[in-house]
């Protein structure tokens, strides 16, 4: 009798044994089924992609550069070298007519002894300038919010009228349509998240027996409850940072890349009187005003802000909810998804001559700082509430029933 325990143990342990080993197979395929994905992909882009065809100015100096064989090749980008010799200053090359070197050598202000001193009363330095140096031709200007209006928030605001350089070239760049248009900014960035949250709280409180909660007499489910929550809060975070980002746009007034293409200013740019002339006064020939007012919200781009907060919440959101160990990598890999589709949205403002870069880089930030703030202190989801961790989903298991109880996968969201 102790003989056939002891074969029966050995056979179930075997069949223990065998199982782990497929749950480990399967796990460890999984994960290098994404890699060979992602791998795959970045080799395309290699063999077969096409880079997007730009046009350039003659006069663009940053593109005069002469051609040089690359100091890091490829080879050694991937090897790390220890005890790299001592290498001498790169020495590069000069435009004759590069301004920026040209200033006067001049001794250091603040030496070496006096970098580590903070002294008060700083005196003003007096800096020299350049008479062709266009940033600093703008006319003065009373503020436009002044100390009273500092602390009183107006709504509708018209937009800032600013003017422009005939040979700025940053302003001369063709109009495009938007190639990740506001229909698909708006499904991708809400639609996308909003769905899934819901569904993830239905799946976390479907079976939750706990007390409901009662409106007008009516118990709402504990799932839809959370849902309302969790949705609530993220809605709310891309209500704050879309008014911040409009309140930026109708106050600084930036034109667009396309601005010349647009409006047609009724100006002669080839007259030499206007060439170096700050120009304020102009009508725009253009009858487009839909375009006429989005000619002038350039900076930040709105497009940039809301899809850096609606992507980067919605990958903290799934690394806090999502677990599953079938596979270390599938989280992350729908994580790089979803930063891959921000930031293809953010190449497309520049690409299709929407935004200047640093419009972009201003759009995002402020969607970043939005989203880790809203997520980290507003949303509740950083910390688990110790009234939550009694739930028994949370730690729920599968199990599949073979004459013997394992677990098979473990699912915890």
């Amino acid at each position: 009798m102790e003989r056939n325990d002891r074969k029966s143990n050995s056979r179930n342990h075997t069949v223990a044994v065998d199982r782990e080993s497929a749950f480990v197979l399967r796990k460890v395929f999984t994960d290098f089924a994404i890699l060979f994905c992602i791998g795959f992909l970045i080799l395309a882009f290699y063999l077969w992609g096409e880079p997007y065809k730009r046009g350039f100015f003659c006069d663009d100096e940053s593109l005069k550069h002469p051609y040089k064989e690359s100091t890091v090749t490829n080879v050694m980008l991937y090897i790390i070298g220890l005890g790299l010799p001592v290498v001498t200053p790169y020495k590069r090359g000069f435009f004759c007519d590069d301004e920026s070197l040209k200033h006067p050598y001049k001794q250091s202000t603040v030496t070496n002894v006096m970098l580590y001193i903070i002294g008060l009363g700083l005196p003003v330095v007096t800096r020299g300038f350049f008479c062709d140096y266009e940033s600093l031709k703008h006319p003065y200007k009373e503020s436009t919010v002044t100390n009273v209006m500092l602390y009183i928030i107006g709504l509708g605001l018209p937009v800032v009228t600013r003017g422009f350089f005939c040979d700025d070239e940053s302003l001369k760049h063709p109009y495009k349509e938007s190639t990740v248009t506001n229909v698909m900014l708006y499904i991708i960035g809400l639609g996308l998240p909003v769905v899934t949250m819901i569904l993830t709280e239905w799946i976390r409180l479907r079976d939750y027996k706990g007390r409901p909660r009662t409106v007008l007499g009516k118990e709402l489910p504990p799932w839809l409850w959370e849902a309302y929550r969790v949705v609530g809060v993220f809605l709310f975070g891309c209500a704050c940072q879309q008014l911040t980002t409009d309140v930026a746009k109708y106050t600084i007034g930036r034109l667009r890349p396309h601005f010349f293409d647009v409006c047609k200013p009724n100006i002669d740019c080839t007259s030499g009187d206007n060439r170096w002339r700050y120009i304020e006064t102009f009508e725009c020939l253009g009858n487009d005003k839909k375009l006429l007012k989005e000619m002038r919200l350039s900076f930040p781009s709105g497009h940039s802000s809301f899809s850096a907060y609606t992507m980067i919440y919605f990958a903290m959101y799934i690394q806090k909810r999502f677990t599953w160990d079938g596979s270390k990598l599938l989280k992350h890999a729908l994580q790089l998804i979803l930063i891959l589709m921000l930031w293809y949205t953010m190449m497309t403002r520049i690409s299709d001559y929407k935004h200047h870069w640093s419009d972009v880089l201003a759009g995002f930030s402020i969607g970043m700082l939005f989203a880790v703030v809203v997520f980290l202190f507003v949303s509740g989801l950083r910390k688990t509430p110790r009234s939550r961790q009694t739930l028994n989903h949370l730690d729920s298991e599968l199990h599949v029933t073979n004459g013997n109880t394992r677990s098979a996968t473990r699912v915890q969201v």
